[in-house]
């Protein structure tokens, strides 16, 4: 009975050591995985802080963006947005007239949404505001960057 017993005890042992093995190769295995190809995302995100450097670069704090609750909320917790103290602009204080420029940030055929097809520019980024003309357009990957200024 002993003898039983003991041999019972053993291979329960021998059974969770190998178990314990398993899983630790297992969660070792996941580790890995997520540190080899973390980097290797199908599609990198748009370069938000090269379109802000570009509107920086042209002395423009005020950015008018297509109202879009995800891409305002993205824009607002970016690092570089808050301290650039870059201001979001609406359709009302442009026509409020209270500006001499602004910079108008569009999303132009993203690469997370068309992938890498070569489109026209989005119906969005064809926009123009009253008393204001463009004095400069710039086109970087993911964006259209068009500079306004006012006609007075």
């Amino acid at each position: 009975m002993v003898i039983i017993y003991n041999v019972i005890n053993a291979a329960k042992k021998l059974q969770k050591k190998y178990t314990d093995l398993t899983k630790l190769c297992i969660y070792i295995f996941v580790i890995l995985n997520i540190f080899i190809t973390n980097n290797n995302k199908p599609v990198k995100k748009p370069p938000i802080n090269s379109a802000l450097e570009l509107i920086k670069s042209n002395d423009l704090k005020n950015i008018y963006i297509v109202p879009d609750p995800y891409f305002s909320t993205y824009i607002n917790s970016v690092n570089f947005f808050k301290v650039n103290k870059f201001i979001l602009i609406d359709d009302q204080i442009i026509k409020e007239k209270k500006l001499y420029s602004f910079a108008f940030l569009c999303l132009n055929n993203p690469r997370f949404a068309v992938n890498k097809k070569e489109l026209i520019d989005d119906i969005n980024c064809q926009r123009e505001f009253d008393n204001f003309k463009i004095f400069k357009s710039i086109y970087i990957t993911d964006f259209k960057i068009i500079l306004y200024k006012s006609n007075n």
